[in-house]
């Protein structure tokens, strides 16, 4: 993996919880700091080879034209 991922991660009790910016619905947890970032690296390369469906990136919120209204820059399953 060339480029560098962005994470969350806590500590919750005695273990350690994250997950990967780009897919927050995936978590992970470690029993230290070092054994979660090592499942996250893991988790990544999962995601990014296809071995765990990742349908649901993170996407952000744009303003639209009018005053008000965000839209979602989501991308459709299919390139759309």
């Amino acid at each position: 993996m060339t480029d560098a991922a962005g994470i969350v991660c806590w500590q919750d009790g005695d273990e350690w919880l994250g997950y990967l910016e780009e897919y927050p619905d995936y978590w992970t947890q470690g029993q230290t700091l070092d054994e979660l970032v090592e499942n996250l690296r893991e988790l990544e390369g999962d995601l990014r080879s296809g071995a765990v469906p990742a349908d649901r990136p993170r996407s952000e919120l744009r303003p639209v034209h009018r005053k008000g209204v965000w839209s979602a820059a989501c991308k459709r399953k299919g390139g759309g």
